[in-house]
């Protein structure tokens, strides 16, 4: 995760959960070209009409397997996301698991 990455505010975050669990964290959604992780791109070949992605924290490790299709909401809005990535980080003193989702539009 780049620390420049766009992302929502707290207030927008306080409104989207996924898989009915809220997120600490949440990226603006971003393009296929600011993958730059070779296991992510790896992955990401085997769905081509995938063209936007975020990045979504939590504090605790919510158990999303890869590949699963998920429900992410914000809002009234709702869409599904495909799980592509999870990495564990010690970021600010504390451990967080942040999950890499492809979004389908």
């Amino acid at each position: 995760m780049n620390n420049e990455q766009p992302h929502y505010s707290q207030d927008k975050v306080d409104e989207i959960d996924m898989n009915g669990e809220k997120p600490f964290y949440n990226s603006l959604p971003y393009t296929r070209s600011y993958i730059t992780n070779k296991k992510i791109k790896k992955e990401i070949k085997s769905y081509p009409d995938l063209q936007s992605f975020m990045t979504i924290g939590y504090l605790s490790d919510k158990q999303f397997k890869n590949g699963t299709i998920l429900p992410w909401t914000i809002g009234v809005f709702t869409t599904n996301v495909i799980v592509l990535d999870k990495v564990k980080a010690f970021i600010k003193g504390q451990n967080v698991w942040l999950y890499t989702v492809g979004i389908f539009e």
